[in-house]
């Protein structure tokens, strides 16, 4: 179901991966991810815990209409904005090239928590605080809003009672 022509590789029976040919759109999202790992070993390990929580638990797997690890990705970089203090990186220093951006604006950040306790306020703030249906995960913005905002007058379905997940370059 991809938009562009794509080949799925499978290795040893255990990793898939997708191959598409002449599409750059997805290399702003690798970059910018990249550069949030880049900030904290923590951005990393917890996107690997989430995610191996999720397979665990019959939970991901984009080509099954369940979640897919970009989602994923972006629940956790959003967590750690709103909660953690992560920086909100510019998008715009990400789109329109095929090389990632030497300088993230002075972005820097520690996280002064342990792995684990990071992990359970991750679980506890999607659980009990975060608005579903109402709150968009925005990692483009990086703080908490509702979708009824007019920053997200393209995000489609906004009205709609759903999850809101905003991809940061897909805007329109």
């Amino acid at each position: 179901q991809a938009r562009l022509p794509s080949v799925r590789l499978r290795f040893a029976r255990s990793l898939e991966v997708d191959l598409c040919f002449q599409n750059i759109e997805p290399l702003a999202n690798t970059h910018l991810l990249g550069a949030y790992a880049s900030l904290d070993n923590l951005v990393h390990e917890l996107v690997v815990l989430v995610k191996i929580w999720a397979y665990t638990n019959g939970l991901s797997g984009a080509p099954q209409g369940r979640t897919s690890g970009y989602v994923l990705t972006l629940m956790v970089i959003y967590f750690l904005q709103v909660k953690l203090d992560l920086p909100a990186l510019p998008t715009a220093a990400f789109a329109g090239s095929i090389d990632a951006p030497r300088v993230f604006l002075g972005a820097t950040w520690k996280c002064a928590v342990p792995r684990a306790v990071a992990l359970s306020r991750f679980f506890h703030f999607f659980a009990t605080e975060f608005q579903w249906g109402r709150e968009v995960i925005s990692v483009r913005i990086g703080r908490r809003m509702l979708a009824c905002d007019a920053n997200f007058c393209k995000l489609r379905g906004r009205f709609s009672p759903r999850i809101h997940i905003e991809d940061p370059f897909l805007l329109a």
